[in-house]
């Protein structure tokens, strides 16, 4: 009877291990940010600004473009609730076969 609780118990922790790394993996969304500058062309020989003009040879930088990505977590990632389910299920059967009373015959 102790090697049948022995081994559920660690079943349990087993389980619960994978509990918790399939809930560390289960995030929202992971966001990845690719900057590209994109240049500006004109076809003005000069850039006037309040009281000075300056000169313009080429093209100008003109900014970047931000792209956002999501990357949505792995699908079974979702199943760590009903692994930790399972978990505390058997923890509580192998708590209770080891502390009920015994029928002496």
């Amino acid at each position: 009877m102790k090697k049948l609780i022995v081994a559920t118990l660690i079943i349990v922790l087993v389980l619960l291990g994978i509990s918790f790394y399939l809930h560390s993996i289960n995030h929202s969304a992971k966001v990845i940010v690719t900057k590209f500058p994109y240049t500006v062309t004109s076809n003005m020989s000069s850039i006037q600004t309040n009281n000075s003009v300056i000169p313009f040879l080429g093209p100008m930088l003109a900014g970047n473009i931000t792209e956002t990505s999501y990357i949505p977590p792995p699908s079974y990632a979702n199943l760590w609730p009903e692994t930790l389910a399972v978990s505390v299920t058997l923890l509580a059967l192998a708590i209770f076969l080891f502390i009920r009373p015994r029928l002496s015959p």
